[in-house]
């Protein structure tokens, strides 16, 4: 889908599913794709976009009604206005690792209702980035986890969360009685909150991840009790705070903060006696971390050419997942590697090294030849983390 004066493609509101799978869609005068947040699942994967007006998917707000996966389409996806995860079906939004989600000025993600108890529904992001098309502290209002999203079965891991807290709640992530789950995540350049964590049942969890550069790190309120680190395994670097790196305005619950990095090896400011971010009372942070958290890529998945497909021109196109490293200001790179036999032997082994982008072309292959395929990911410290699947092959005819 090429050339168009404007769109690429227009799914409507009313059009239900469609199936957009290896499509093209290049040098359009607007969007490549416009389509209601519902339907995104249609958008599979194998899709490319280049030269467009702008390269972005035009998402627009609504409700996610029905339960779905959002695949990677290597450019972002434009959220429009505010985007709600709830319905009577308890529907769950998974989205898949590598994704970018750019909000317009104002917009918000809500999982559940705030109001009413039939309208739950859930999140699961890997490796996914929550943003702003205006990359500045509060441009969009953040997510917020609300009351009624389905108890403890929202999970975020490898995300990043930035640039929110233009709504009352002023905060790059809201959560309202409720406990969902952040393992090495980066939230950050908000301008409020990191977390704003509120309701005597809201226990969320948060571990090895960076909560950074926003005014105040996590806010607890009304009798929240979060667990931040907890543990030796779990510590979170909570740095670079302009007020408070953990703040608790009630007296009934002791936050559990221990075993964090605080920016110093001294530990917290304010009810502590470091040099670190403060911490207010009714925070427990000692023990804390003396050494700051260094981590690997996050996991990811290869693409394409899928596991055992027959490919009939000799120039292949790879397509992997991105590996976000959750270490701020850290760059990844990959290897690929393509071999002639499984156990990737150095003489069989075809490599290329220091790729920026997760997509390779490589032409020139042998007719009626197979071929396995594997890719790492590393980082600037040279950490490593390879592709889920090891074994992936493709016949060439």
């Amino acid at each position: 889908m090429r050339l168009s004066s404007g769109l690429g493609l227009r799914v409507n509101n009313s059009s239900g599913p469609a199936d957009v799978r290896n499509c093209s869609f290049e040098n359009n005068g607007s969007y490549p794709v416009s389509i209601y947040a519902n339907y995104l699942e249609s958008m599979g994967s194998g899709n490319s976009y280049s030269g467009n007006s702008p390269d972005r998917i035009y998402v627009y707000s609504g409700f996610v009604a029905q339960s779905q996966t959002w695949s990677n389409q290597g450019v972002p996806l434009e959220i429009a206005g505010n985007l709600d995860i709830a319905n009577t079906s308890h529907p769950n939004l998974t989205i898949s690792s590598g994704t970018q989600i750019l909000f317009a000025d104002g917009a918000d993600l809500t999982v559940g209702s705030p109001a009413y108890s039939t309208q739950t529904g859930s999140l699961r992001a890997d490796g996914v980035i929550f943003s702003s098309l205006n990359a500045t502290p509060g441009a969009w209002d953040g997510i917020s986890f609300c009351r009624f999203s389905h108890p403890d079965t929202s999970l975020l891991t490898n995300c990043i969360v930035e640039y929110g807290g233009a709504n009352s709640w002023n905060s790059n992530i809201y959560i309202e009685r409720v406990s969902p789950t952040f393992i090495d995540c980066i939230v950050h350049h908000s301008d409020g909150y990191g977390f704003n964590i509120t309701g005597a049942t809201a226990a969320p969890v948060i571990y090895s991840s960076y909560i950074v550069s926003n005014d105040i790190g996590v806010y607890c309120t009304i009798d929240a009790d979060p667990i931040i680190g907890g543990a030796q395994g779990n510590s979170n670097s909570i740095a670079g705070n302009v007020t408070w790196g953990v703040q608790n305005i009630y007296p009934d619950i002791i936050v559990d903060a221990t075993w964090n990095w605080w920016g110093y090896p001294t530990g917290p400011a304010g009810e502590g006696t470091g040099s670190g971010d403060a911490v207010s009372t009714y925070v427990d942070f000692d023990p804390w971390r003396t050494t700051p958290l260094g981590d690997a890529p996050a996991n990811f998945n290869l693409l394409t050419p899928e596991n055992q497909a027959v490919e009939g021109a000799l120039a292949v196109f790879f397509d992997w997942e991105d590996a976000l490293d959750p270490s701020p200001g850290d760059t990844t790179r990959y290897r690929l590697e393509i071999s002639l036999d499984a156990g990737f032997t150095p003489e069989d082994m075809t490599t290329i090294d220091s790729l920026l982008a997760s997509q390779y072309s490589l032409d020139g292959l042998d007719d009626d030849t197979r071929y396995w395929w594997r890719v790492t990911a590393f980082d600037q410290q040279e950490q490593e983390t390879n592709s889920n699947q090891q074994g992936w092959y493709f016949d060439t005819f």
